[in-house]
């Protein structure tokens, strides 16, 4: 029997890729449905605070990392409507003795779906569902589940300008979050791009060429995990709230191989614990002094801006 050649069949599997690709890419163009000029579609993030901070009440030094692996996998519907799913893994590592009952490890997975709908030339809207579980080293499925969502409206001024509005939702342990956005996806000059959605994320992107970008980011992370307490079975939680300010590079090693590096601060850390069934919701409040990151991450990215 005639058998295919395997490098026959590779070669045809990524030209196939490639061309599924570069349709998504022309659409995400046309309908400007994107709040950021990529899309990473496989991602690892490794992050670090080498000097954590000092707390208020003495000088213990605290250490934080934080890791995260994470897909975009699109799916291109006949009305040019596109279906992308978004695992994605994630741990913390929190040492501090200002925090002796929280797990040395908390774990986090998200499978968001959303589902971008093109309006017409000028709108275009996205409904997000994002189902995820959080918990600590007993990590299981059982009672560490949360849901939220996220509703995100832009308008598409002109070919340089987009502005972008909507609501996030999420059922947290500590009880419901609301939080309003407000976005744009502005090209000021050909090799400069500003683009985001707060309060989440914002980026000033530079382009020095087609191998190198530098800029500020800043992101802010709300988010909680459940766990038990060695001393009682009653559902505890903790709260994280960390913003964090830096400076980036991204080195593209091939066209969508991509190096990132970004060297930054920490601002208004808190970490907060409480029980779900309370008679009040946090039983600590500490306040962390910020302390100064690392961060490193490899990206298979592919860019909608080709200038």
């Amino acid at each position: 029997m005639f058998k295919i050649p395997f490098v026959f069949l590779q070669s045809l599997q990524y030209l196939l890729m490639k061309k599924m690709l570069c349709l998504f890419s022309l659409l995400l163009i046309q309908h400007s449905l994107c709040a950021q000029p990529y899309l990473d579609v496989a991602s690892v993030r490794y992050q670090t605070n080498p000097a954590g901070g000092i707390f208020r009440q003495g000088f213990a030094q605290n250490k934080y990392t934080y890791a995260n692996a994470a897909l975009n996998l699109p799916l291109v519907l006949k009305d040019s409507s596109i279906l992308m799913w978004s695992p994605a893994l994630e741990s913390w590592q929190v040492k501090s003795p200002a925090l002796p009952q929280v797990p040395g490890e908390l774990r986090g997975m998200a499978l968001p779906l959303a589902f971008v709908k093109p309006v017409n030339p000028y709108w275009t809207a996205t409904f997000l569902a994002i189902p995820r579980w959080n918990g600590a080293g007993d990590f299981n499925f059982k009672d560490r589940f949360q849901m939220g969502g996220a509703v995100l409206l832009a308008k598409k001024k002109n070919q340089n300008l987009t502005y972008k509005f909507g609501v996030y939702y999420n059922r947290e342990f500590f009880g419901h979050f609301v939080m309003p956005l407000l976005g744009v996806d502005w090209r000021p000059a050909p090799s400069l791009r500003v683009f985001g959605v707060l309060p989440g994320n914002a980026v000033i992107e530079k382009k020095v060429s087609k191998a190198f970008y530098y800029g500020l980011s800043f992101r802010a992370i709300t988010t909680s995990y459940r766990f038990t307490t060695p001393l009682s079975n009653t559902p505890s939680f903790i709260r994280i709230d960390d913003n964090t300010l830096q400076a980036f590079a991204d080195l593209y090693l091939t066209k969508n191989m991509v190096l990132n590096a970004e060297v930054g601060h920490s601002l208004f850390r808190r970490y907060r614990l409480g029980h779900e069934d309370g008679s009040e919701k946090y039983f600590m409040r500490e306040k962390f002094r910020d302390g100064p990151l690392l961060r490193i991450s490899l990206l298979y990215r592919i860019r909608f801006d080709k200038t």
